[in-house]
């Protein structure tokens, strides 16, 4: 129990030194968002956030239910800043505009190929001078970050990584 409290502790400081980071005036979208711990964070700092997420609940993780739930508290506390959107990254990546978002985060399916295809769906959707960032990086998620961005110019203790374009 206590190696847990540390590790939400370390993931939570890790993540507020982050969104430090962020101007107030940002556009943003989060891929994979679960039951918003980190989309309430968030939703504190920039203009607008936007959430993506499949919320649907399989033989590995099961049920999705009360994760959803979750998530739709803290959508109804910031009812103007945040967008629940439910489906695919890559369905929702094709309804913004190129160039629309000032930061985009990266944090749902870690296997390699879906980070490459995340990043390679939004990456065009980040304005020039904004930023592609995501969480976990590690395994499958630093190779894909990797290979498809290059070094991240930081890495937080919570393991976000940033890339500025």
């Amino acid at each position: 129990m206590e190696e847990m409290r540390k590790i939400g502790s370390l993931w939570r400081t890790g993540l507020i030194k982050f969104i430090k980071t962020i101007p107030k005036e940002t556009v943003m979208v989060e891929i994979g968002c679960y039951a918003g711990e980190a989309s309430e964070l968030f939703a504190q700092k920039v203009k607008k956030l936007y959430c993506v997420d499949i919320w649907m609940s399989n033989k590995h993780l099961g049920s999705f239910k009360g994760v959803e739930n979750a998530f739709d508290r803290v959508v109804e506390k910031y009812p103007n800043k945040i967008t629940k959107l439910k489906g695919t990254s890559l369905e929702y990546a094709k309804w913004f505009k190129d160039s629309y978002f000032d930061l985009v985060y990266i944090d749902a399916d870690h296997r390699y190929e879906a980070v490459c295809a995340d990043i390679r769906a939004w990456l065009p959707k980040v304005k020039k001078g904004g930023t592609i960032t995501g969480h976990d990086f590690y395994w499958g998620v630093s190779k894909a970050v990797i290979e498809v961005l290059g070094k991240p110019d930081r890495i937080f203790s919570d393991t976000t990584w940033v890339k500025k374009l």
